[in-house]
Parts: structure tokens; C-alpha cells; sequence
């Protein structure tokens, strides 16, 4: 009659199987479970190799089922075990014992542990003192499989002393296998990182498989010579063209010939962010290369700045097929653009959540903003969360009020040269608009009203003020007053806005990490030292940048650092007492990034 052989681990090993561990075994009852065991060595403890009777023992071991002969065998623990010397494998109070081809009663030392595979074929026929009647159904079962027991806790009574104990610790670590599944989430956070991609995909096929999708997902283009072979790439192995999601060709300086960017743009089937800043020759005919190839197009972002070729006529269509997909959508610097371009984005992008308008000269009026707002008298934009405006001197109160109106998500608003927009603008988006993030520059018609009534209407945590003539020290006060959880704050210190201002911050703002002093401090008679010791204040600050500080010397940053350990970066701008050697070793010295320009 046959009957099994179990075989246990004197240290308690990690299991990894395909199937749940269940959580115990009653009384008599043989449970199996199929799946893959990848053995680790552990350090043994003196204590585990004690013998005790009569107390539970918890398993830690698995049960390998052999056709030999043996008197009933339970399953044995690491407590049962009589001897436990050799790190490599020994055999223990067992008669006629074979497991994986040892057929011995006593075995020791490092020969026969590469007969034990990592994965451990095994059926359990009995844990509890089983008879033959027992392992009937088990031992008719030629195929292998493995069987993973955890810790169960067993009765010291049913335990069997007639049964072989192999105790096995592998001599050397062993390479733990990586699941193909998870390398797609373990390489995501590599995407930053092409150099360590490319590592990756040297490691095995498997790995270069998942690699390549992150490779090519987003490339790294920065001349015309790498994006000339990219193409090249790209017409050996097509394939490649379905796994690129972002395209960004605006670090590319130099100019881009026109047959460069229409074989690029038919190549684009699946492309998420496009940003094509500073391609000169872009014109019509390459946008509607790219609607024609690229079916179909569901342009989440789409970046245009410096295209002054480009006019309504491709870009309607490059909106219309993108549609309610688009979320962001930056325009900048293109003069061929009109009211009517903004009508199209109106009716068709309702998923817009960013906008920026920069540039536009009067080619942007009141009229396309507000077909943002009630285009056909309903509202469109609702999802709108981000508006920036630059250079649009045509653009007056009216048509903000009523984009506050219809945005009720409106968080983040920028105005920069904006010479009609006035307070009117702003007390209607602290009105309508959940505001968060306030950036004014050069806002000739902002007065310290707005920034009051803002303060007291809207949780900010973001504040910048820069280069409004109108703005003091009132305005500055008020608004940090009100705005406890205030994370960013960037003040130009001119003209009316002083020290009191950021003696106020440090004061109201607990939460500030983020902090720029701009203005020229050396023309307003402000001493470095004194912005630096009003941010020794601020518990919680992490980042400082400090234009136009000429005064200040290595000394003076050395002694911020000892003072303000929680200041990760120092940022200095327009400095002439520090140079680059200079920081880089102040760098080596301190937990502190030190960048002087």
C-alpha cells in the first residue's frame, strides 16, 4: 500500500503559489493546492531547532508524495525534526525514504541539492497520521504538482516521528523571477529615465518587449538630428508608430524642413500630446497631413506656440476631430488664429479643462471668449479648470464675467498684460469661481479691492503678484490674512510692496513651501540678509528663489542651511558674490540644491 513521504524546511520559507493559501486544515482533512514555490534562504535562529513535546508546532515546510513504502506519514514540522546540521540537506528518522531520486536513509552536505528543483512537484495525501485508505486518491497522481501548506497550526499528537524530514537551505540566494505581468507597472516609473530603459531592454527578451512601449512612448527629441533618426527608425520598424503617445518637438531649437514634419505627422496614429512650439515651417498642409493619417484622433493636449503659418482653417478642422477628447489646449504666438477658432472649440472640445491664450494680438476678442461662456445661449465649458491669458489687449471685464459665470470649476486664473481688464474681473470670479491659484503681472487696472475680496471669497493656495503699480502692501496683507493654506507664494518686491508683506506671510502661512522674492532688492534698498531672516519664519519651507541679490555671499547661504535644515533648494538669481564652483561645493557640504545664475 503506498503511502508519503513529507518533506519540511527548518527555517519557515516564502511562498508564492497562483492560488489562495487557505487559512486552515481541519482534523482529517487533505487539501491541495496547485502553483509555483520559489524557495529563498533565511538566517536559522538557535531557537527553531529545539525539540518540544507536547506543544503545537506551526508547519513551514512542504509535503512531497512519493510510491515508496513507509508506514502512515503525516506531515512533519520543523519541531519534529531530530537533526538539524548540515546547510545543505540532510535526511532524518525516515525508512526507506526517496524523495527527488535520493533513495538513502542519511544524507548530508552540499552534492545532491541541485536534484531538488525550486518548484517542488508534491501531492498531500494525509496531515494527520493518514492510513492507506487515505492516500488512495493521491497516490495514483503521476503528474506533478505543487502544493503549498504556509503555517498551519497542527496537534504536537497527530504529529508522525516515522516519516523522512528533509531540511533543506539552498547554500547560495537564488534569482527571484519577475512576474512579465508587473514589468509594465516597475518600468512605468521609469519613463523619466531612457538611459535606464535601455539598460532594461538589454536584460532579456521579455524585458525588451515591455521596455520598447516606454521607450517610444514619449522620445526624447532635441535636435534635428535625433528626430531624423527617429524617422528612420520609425520607416524600419512601423510598428513602433502605435506605441508613441506624446510627441514634443519644442526643445528643437533649430529649424525643422517641411519634409521632416510631414513624414513625422503621417507616423502618428496614436498620439495622446502633441506640442509643436517653435516649428517654424509648420503650416496648413502638415495639420491636415495629420488628421488624414492619425484616424481616429483623440488629442488629449495640444500645444501651438510660435506657428505663425498656422491659421484657423487646419486648426478647426485638428479641433473638430479631436473634440470632446481634448483636455488642454495652448495657443501662443499664432497671429492666424481668431474669434472663430474659439467658437469651433466651443461646440466641439466640451471636455476643455485648460486654456491659454497668449499673444494674440487683436485677432482674440471678447467675442470668441464669451463663445467659451454661452455659445447658442447654453453653457459648454463647465469642465474648464485652468484659464491663462498673456498679451491680449483686446480681451475687457465683460467677457471674464461671463466665463465666471459658466465655469463653476474655474480653480486656476493667470493674467499677465492684460491693459483693460480691471477689479471687475476678479470680484466676479470670487463670486462664480472656486479659486485656488491667483497669478496678476503687470495688471495696470488691479488694485488692492481685488485681492481683498478674493481673500476673503476663496481658499488660495497659490499666490503670485508681480509688477502691479496699483498693488501695496494693503492688498498683499489682506489676502495672506485670509489664506491660512496658502502652499506658493511669489511677490515682487516694487514700489509699494515692502518686507511687510513677507513678514506677513511668514506669519499667516504656516503651510508655505514654495517661496520667490522677486524684484530688484538692490534697487529698492532691500538687504538679502533681511529676506533671509524673515524666512528662517517658515517651519515648513522647502524651496526659495531670490532674484536680483547681489548683495549676498556663500556665508550668508551656508548660514540658512544650518538654520533651516527643511530648505531643500536655494535658488539665486542675478547673483555676483557666488559662482557655479562655488555652489557645487556648498552642494557636497549640505543637504541642500544650491542653483546660482
Amino acid at each position: 500500500m503506498a503511502t508519503s513521504t513529507s518533506v519540511a524546511t527548518a527555517t519557515s520559507l516564502p511562498f508564492r503559489a497562483s492560488t489562495p493559501q487557505p487559512a486552515a486544515l481541519p482534523a482529517g482533512h487533505a487539501h491541495t493546492v496547485a502553483g509555483q514555490l520559489l524557495l529563498r534562504p533565511q538566517q536559522q535562529h538557535p531557537q527553531q531547532h529545539q525539540h518540544h513535546h507536547g506543544h503545537v508546532g506551526s508547519v513551514s515546510a512542504i509535503a512531497v508524495s512519493s510510491g515508496d513504502t513507509a508506514p502512515s506519514a503525516g506531515l512533519v514540522t520543523a519541531a519534529d525534526s531530530e537533526s538539524f546540521v548540515s546547510p545543505a540537506l540532510t535526511l532524518a528518522a525516515g525508512p526507506s525514504a526517496a524523495v527527488a531520486g535520493i533513495g538513502s536513509s542519511s544524507v548530508s552536505g552540499n552534492s545532491n541539492i541541485n536534484t531538488l528543483s525550486t518548484t517542488v512537484s508534491t501531492t498531500i495525501s494525509s496531515l494527520h497520521g493518514s492510513s492507506s485508505s487515505n492516500t488512495a486518491g493521491t497516490s495514483n497522481n503521476n503528474n506533478n504538482t505543487v502544493t503549498e501548506l504556509g503555517h498551519y497550526q497542527l496537534p504536537a499528537t497527530t504529529r508522525s516521528r516515522s516519516s523522512a524530514v528533509i531540511i533543506l537551505h539552498p547554500p547560495f540566494p537564488r534569482p527571484v523571477r519577475i512576474i512579465p505581468d508587473v514589468l509594465p507597472d516597475i518600468f512605468g516609473f521609469l519613463q523619466d529615465s531612457s538611459a535606464t530603459l535601455h539598460s532594461c531592454a538589454l536584460v532579456s527578451t521579455t524585458w525588451h518587449a515591455v521596455a520598447l512601449q516606454f521607450l517610444y512612448t514619449s522620445p526624447q527629441l532635441r535636435t534635428v538630428r535625433s528626430l531624423r533618426k527617429l524617422l528612420a527608425t520609425l520607416a524600419l520598424h512601423p510598428s513602433l508608430c502605435h506605441w508613441i503617445r506624446r510627441l514634443d518637438l519644442s526643445h528643437i531649437r533649430t529649424t525643422i524642413l517641411a519634409n521632416d514634419l510631414a513624414r513625422l505627422l503621417g507616423m502618428l496614429p496614436r498620439v495622446r500630446q502633441l506640442d509643436l512650439s517653435f516649428c517654424r515651417e509648420l503650416r496648413d498642409n502638415h495639420v491636415h497631413l495629420l488628421v488624414a493619417h492619425c484616424r481616429p484622433l483623440a488629442l488629449a493636449e495640444l500645444r501651438l506656440s510660435a506657428n505663425r503659418h498656422v491659421t484657423d482653417t487646419s486648426l478647426q478642422e485638428l479641433l473638430r476631430h479631436s473634440g470632446p477628447s481634448l483636455r488642454g489646449l495652448c495657443i501662443d504666438e499664432c497671429h492666424g488664429v481668431t474669434d472663430r477658432t474659439l467658437q469651433v472649440v466651443a461646440a466641439e472640445c466640451t471636455g476643455l479643462q485648460a486654456l491659454k491664450l497668449a499673444s494674440t494680438a487683436t485677432a482674440v476678442t471678447d467675442d470668441g471668449l464669451a463663445a467659451l461662456a454661452f455659445p447658442l445661449g447654453t453653457p459648454r465649458c463647465t469642465a474648464l479648470r485652468s484659464l491663462q491669458l498673456y498679451d491680449c489687449p483686446a480681451l475687457t471685464d465683460a467677457s471674464l464675467a461671463l466665463l465666471a459665470q459658466a465655469c463653476p470649476a474655474l480653480a486656476s486664473l493667470e493674467l499677465f498684460r492684460l491693459p483693460n481688464v480691471s477689479d471687475a474681473a476678479l470680484f466676479a470670479m470670487a463670486k462664480h469661481a472656486p479659486l485656488s491659484s491667483l497669478c496678476v503681472g503687470e495688471m495696470p487696472l488691479i488694485t488692492d479691492a481685488a485681492l481683498c475680496t478674493l481673500g476673503r471669497h476663496c481658499d488660495m493656495r497659490s499666490l503670485t503678484v508681480c509688477h502691479c503699480e496699483n498693488i501695496t502692501d494693503r492688498g498683499v496683507v489682506e489676502m495672506v490674512r485670509h489664506s491660512p493654506n496658502l502652499r506658493f507664494v511669489d511677490l515682487g518686491l516694487l514700489g509699494d510692496i515692502t518686507l511687510v508683506s513677507l513678514v506677513a506671510t511668514a506669519q499667516c502661512c504656516p503651510h508655505l513651501t514654495d517661496l520667490v522674492v522677486s524684484g530688484n532688492l538692490h534697487a529698492e534698498a532691500i538687504p538679502t540678509r533681511a529676506v533671509m531672516d524673515v524666512v528662517r519664519a517658515m517651519p515648513r519651507l522647502e524651496s526659495l528663489t531670490v532674484f536680483h541679490s547681489r548683495d549676498i555671499t556663500l556665508d550668508d547661504a551656508e548660514t540658512l542651511a544650518r538654520t533651516c535644515p527643511h530648505i531643500r533648494s536655494l535658488f539665486i538669481r542675478q547673483c555676483v558674490h557666488i559662482v557655479p564652483p562655488m555652489a557645487d561645493g556648498f552642494c557636497k557640504r549640505f543637504r541642500m540644491q544650491l542653483v546660482v545664475e
